[in-house]
């Protein structure tokens, strides 16, 4: 019989490895919500000192709180051991959807007097020249001889009785041609659209 604040029976069988105490105690009297439990007691070799432990998982003894919450021991925390290594890289993700294509619009203006001449590549690869005094008014200079292409960019400039018409295509390539515009296109010795223009020459600058 061993004394505290309850009263423990102990039957005790031995082994090789230490001895295993079973132990029962009931509540005092007057206790409420109390019931009887069962305990075991684990000896280690060469050592006195019992770490009594609850049939369920609650353990006391040297490093163990009094009380366990929910049958469960929560001894002090020990220091936070090192960091581990890094682990193997992951394997590499799904594309991502690809983005929209860029503009391949391009515009520009020139006057000659009082007329403006329009420029624009629509974006389908060809350029067109507005000559307000023309019918029809857009006239399409993607048949000139060496015109470059998938043209995305059209620049305009007048100088005298030509209108000088630079464009770029989708690869880098840049030519020119230079088209009369005075007297209109169509009349007297000018021919109409677009065989008053010269052949389109490259300008592509070297790599």
């Amino acid at each position: 019989m061993l004394s505290g604040k309850r009263a423990l029976v102990w039957a005790a069988a031995t082994t090789m490895a230490g001895a295993v105490l079973v132990a029962s105690y009931q509540a005092p009297a007057g206790a409420v919500n109390e019931r009887t439990r069962t305990e075991v007691a684990h000896f280690s070799p060469g050592s006195d000192k019992p770490i009594l432990r609850v049939l369920g998982g609650c353990r006391r003894g040297p490093g163990c709180h009094r009380r366990c919450h929910r049958h469960k021991c929560h001894g002090k925390r020990g220091p936070q051991g090192p960091r581990g290594p890094q682990g193997t890289r992951g394997p590499q993700g799904t594309p991502g959807t690809p983005g929209t294509p860029g503009s391949r619009v391009g515009i520009d203006t020139a006057f000659q007097g009082n007329n403006k001449f329009i420029g624009q590549t629509p974006g389908n690869g060809t350029t067109l020249i507005r000559d307000p005094r023309t019918t029809p008014r857009w006239n399409d200079v993607s048949t000139v001889a060496g015109y470059p292409g998938n043209a995305v960019d059209v620049s305009l400039a007048v100088q005298g009785s030509d209108l000088h018409i630079t464009v770029r295509s989708a690869t880098g390539e840049i030519a020119q041609a230079i088209c009369r515009v005075n007297p209109t296109p169509g009349t007297g010795s000018n021919p109409a659209w677009p065989n008053n223009c010269g052949p389109f020459l490259d300008h592509t600058p070297p790599l």
